[in-house]
């Protein structure tokens, strides 16, 4: 019977995730192509803004596209086989600052706000410069995703004796606390409280506890002062 249950449960963790990737590449497909319907129609290179905003529109949609892709990716990658670091003294800040200024822009377009309060002094860390930005954006796009209307993020760092504490949190509906042990599980996504369309594969955060633990990292959920869900991050400082 535990079998039989066991094989249940992944077949349908299968489907959910097949499910979910169809849904979120459909969108950006079909975006794409009503572009290139509109750019195909006569007189259409007769109007250089029209040109300038459906260019835009492109870029967007392959840009979610390559996310998508790259998320994948990641998951694959860290599942197959234990992480590889390459661990370099990095300051902690100017990686924030570096991927800030993508999430800050996307708040803004939803008439949001982006807060970072980034007050840890020193700053420095050690750790693998790639899986670090790749942590970070899958946090951020979490917390953009998940935001409320309009939506608040916040990004923010403090000094605790000799480890920096690194703080992203949103006002959406957060995660209910007996859920929080199961979010960094492969494939495994919250329903209660969730936005439906926008729900993603389940991968995201399987793939920031595998570069927690890779680098020996302690990360938690707790609830943000702005209602929503925080997600803490405490990483030693460089010594």
């Amino acid at each position: 019977l535990f079998v039989i249950f066991r094989q249940r449960r992944l077949s349908e963790v299968q489907r959910d995730f097949v499910n979910a990737m169809t849904h979120e590449f459909k969108t950006p497909i079909s975006t794409l192509k009503v572009a290139s319907e509109v750019l195909q129609q006569p007189g259409a290179t007769d109007n250089p803004e029209r040109l300038q905003q459906y260019g835009l529109v492109i870029a967007e949609q392959v840009r979610q596209l390559q996310a998508h892709v790259e998320h994948v990716l990641q998951a694959a990658r860290v599942d197959r086989r234990r992480i590889t670091l390459h661990p370099e003294a990095l300051d902690l800040h100017d990686v924030i600052r570096s991927l800030s200024l993508h999430y800050e822009q996307a708040c803004l377009k939803r008439g949001g706000t982006f807060f970072s309060d980034l007050t840890a002094d020193p700053s420095v860390v050690v750790a693998d410069h790639q899986h670090l930005s790749g942590l970070l954006h899958n946090i951020l796009d979490n917390a953009v995703k998940f935001a409320g209307t309009p939506p608040l993020i916040r990004i923010s760092t403090r000094l605790i004796r000799t480890n920096i504490q690194l703080a992203v949190g949103d006002n959406g509906p957060g995660i209910p606390p007996k859920e929080q042990h199961r979010v960094f599980r492969k494939f495994y996504r919250v329903a209660e409280g969730r936005v439906p369309s926008h729900r993603g594969f389940g991968i995201g955060l399987f793939y920031v506890s595998r570069v927690v633990k890779a680098h020996g990292w302690d990360i938690r959920i707790g609830k943000a002062p702005e209602g929503g869900a925080d997600f803490i991050l405490s990483i030693p400082l460089s010594s």
